[in-house]
């Protein structure tokens, strides 16, 4: 089994891909926004999608381009010391597995990739992708969908996986990806498909 990064549009179904990952599959489950979120709470600002693109571009202009992806990085690391530890003193033979829930722009693709992430790209139609962040949260900002950080992730290859069915359907194709990416030549030939892609 692998370490994975999801891409796809806002209510294409990241989350929902994550969090099936998490419960049938024992991932451990990670988001470059999460630190974004958690700036946002301490300011006092509601986590709207464009307050977190606001925080989100100005840490990076103030910090560098890679500073999101250098505190999740040290998150996860964080976390593998202590998954290591805990099955080493109760003898599991667990691997710490996880998933990256939100990955948008090509520099981030580019250093997971490199680090052994495959790509899943969840593609859902854009009229479902609204109509899922309306119920979700109950309002939305249609700009928001022309910001590069979701124009930008289009053009990112990955496994695709359609969400436009049932939870069930979504559901038992990760079932199936998971079981194919248990196949080492199949993991390693998509990935070598990804980083000839990338190149260019």
């Amino acid at each position: 089994m692998v370490n994975i990064m999801i891409l796809g549009l806002r209510g294409s179904g990241k989350d929902t891909v994550a969090n099936h990952l998490e419960l049938r599959h024992t991932y451990m489950k990670f988001a470059l926004a999460d630190r974004i979120r958690r700036t946002a709470e301490i300011l006092g600002l509601p986590p709207t999608k464009t307050n977190l693109i606001k925080i989100g571009e100005k840490v990076k202009e103030i910090c560098g381009q890679t500073k999101w992806i250098d505190l999740l990085d040290k998150d996860i690391e964080l976390w593998i010391k202590d998954h290591n530890n805990y099955t080493e003193t109760f003898q599991l033979d667990e691997k710490p597995l996880h998933v990256i829930t939100d990955v948008r722009r090509t520099y981030e693709y580019s250093h997971y990739l490199e680090k052994g992430y495959i790509p899943v790209k969840v593609v859902t139609d854009f009229d479902k992708c609204v109509s899922r962040v309306v119920e979700r949260d109950g309002d939305i900002d249609m700009g928001a969908f022309g910001h590069s950080t979701e124009t930008e992730q289009a053009g990112l290859k990955g496994i695709v996986i359609e969400n436009n069915e049932s939870l069930e359907v979504l559901y038992a194709k990760v079932d199936k990806l998971i079981h194919m990416l248990e196949k080492e030549s199949y993991y390693e030939q998509c990935m070598h498909l990804f980083r000839k892609e990338l190149k260019g």
